[in-house]
């Protein structure tokens, strides 16, 4: 997952980058590590207050 998200970054595509996080977290929502690399897509998608800091806080709760 993490090579992909770097592959859409460096493209440019931050809505594919945003969109293969939520695919990966639905699988495995109890990997935190997942949280911070969405709290990311969400970040690169201008969703910053509400949806990104709770995903950034999932990630180190």
């Amino acid at each position: 997952m993490q090579q992909g998200q770097y592959h859409y970054f460096y493209m440019g595509d931050k809505e594919k980058l945003l969109e293969i996080a939520q695919k990966v977290l639905l699988i495995n929502p109890e990997n935190h590590y997942l949280y911070g690399m969405m709290a990311f897509g969400l970040e690169q998608c201008c969703q910053l207050q509400a949806a990104a800091e709770k995903m950034g806080r999932q990630a180190i709760a």
